[in-house]
């Protein structure tokens, strides 16, 4: 394994990437590989991966803390090599301080120790469109339909008080009502409302199934939920967020394309960060999403504005800048649905220095060419 990581390097490859989240596993339930390798064996990969200034990216497990925190201070510790991990915030609104200084005490005695988080609270996404907030009797026939056919049973009577009487009864499996977030129906969707479904239906005097159907049914079925699995408190993560070593970057748009839309998350950075929130000065925003991560990849030939680099550039207004509402498409091989997500107030996008996207719209140039890492 360790020849096979050097020879990756040596030919252009970022680094060396494993995952060590037992959720994450196969379609028969098996873990995925690397979930329960022993430290020692990333330990003598990191080695031919610092020889080479590379990264090492890490999906981990926090629930094994202690072999986990020891596993990232070997990492930082080995040699020329910059470490990378996914991270974020628990419920409570201490939890960002208390992230934010324990990863400054993994960068201590000058190890390159980096995360990256999601910029919102973010997880599956409910809607008639895609996935339903429950599962079982009704609610799986209610499944079972196109979306024209889901559209036609919420506005019968009927059925709709048999979804309500299984998701009462337990009868119906659910997500848990206080998790999930109407995302409303304006010209961008709203990922930071404090009110989520339950607190919703409360305030309607409603169960939250009787909330679901009549937002759905009230916005003809395009009306989408957030289910916000990760990052669930917005004060938490404004206080991870603000430390020097945690990138707004992670985001699921190119997997999970059905259940999960986070493409737009640049532009909420750039909308609710930067704009609403003054978090961040533009300029650091922007510095935190092309030249840190560029630093971090080792692309040292983009990231920044300067010559000799290339020129992959955005031109856009920030006073306008903002996500649109994801849509469902079904554009893959044999009409398979995916999110969509448009954004505004982007006039062009450049690619090695040609225009790629226009007003929104691809020009149909593909300047674009694999990213290599140069030892």
């Amino acid at each position: 394994m360790v020849a096979l990581v050097a020879r990756a390097l040596d030919a252009g490859a970022v680094g060396f990437s494993t995952n060590r989240y037992p959720p994450h596993v196969l379609p028969d339930g098996r873990s995925i590989p690397g979930t329960c390798a022993d430290p020692s064996e990333l330990l003598e990969i990191a080695k031919v991966v610092g020889a080479r200034g590379g990264l090492m990216q890490n999906v981990l497990d926090f629930e094994r803390f202690e072999e986990t925190n020891q596993l990232l201070r070997d990492l930082g510790d080995t040699p020329g090599c910059r470490v990378l991990f996914s991270f974020g915030v628990g419920p409570d609104a201490g939890s960002g301080a208390r992230n934010a200084a324990y990863l400054e005490s993994l960068c201590e005695g000058g190890r390159d120790v980096s995360a990256v988080t999601q910029p919102r609270g973010s997880g599956f996404v409910f809607g008639l469109a895609n996935l339903l907030p429950a599962r079982g009797r009704s609610w799986g026939e209610l499944g079972r339909m196109d979306f024209d056919a889901r559209v036609a049973a919420v506005h019968e009577p009927a059925f709709c008080a048999r979804l309500v009487a299984d998701a009462k009864s337990g009868a119906a499996r659910s997500a848990p009502a206080q998790q999930v977030f109407w995302m409303g129906t304006g010209p961008s969707p709203d990922y930071t409302t404090e009110r989520s479904l339950e607190d919703l239906a409360s305030a309607a005097g409603e169960h939250w199934s009787e909330t679901f159907v009549r937002l759905s049914r009230e916005s003809g079925g395009k009306g989408l939920f957030t289910f916000r699995m990760f990052n669930r408190s917005h004060a938490a993560l404004r206080e991870l967020l603000a430390s020097p070593h945690v990138f707004p970057i992670l985001g699921d748009a190119g997997a999970h394309v059905s259940q999960i839309m986070d493409a737009g998350w640049a532009s909420f950075v750039l909308s609710h960060w930067v704009r609403e929130e003054r978090l961040f000065p533009v300029g650091e925003a922007i510095r935190r999403m092309t030249a840190a991560p560029a630093r971090i990849l080792g692309l040292a030939d983009r990231g920044r504005l300067a010559p000799g680099l290339r020129a992959d550039v955005n031109v856009l207004d920030p006073e306008r800048v903002a996500e649109c509402q994801p849509e469902m498409v079904h554009d893959f091989p044999g009409g398979a649905p995916r999110f969509l997500q448009r954004a505004r107030g982007y006039r062009a996008t450049l690619v090695n220095g040609e225009v790629s996207v226009l007003e929104g719209e691809h020009t149909g140039v593909r300047a674009g060419a694999v990213l290599r890492h140069r030892c």
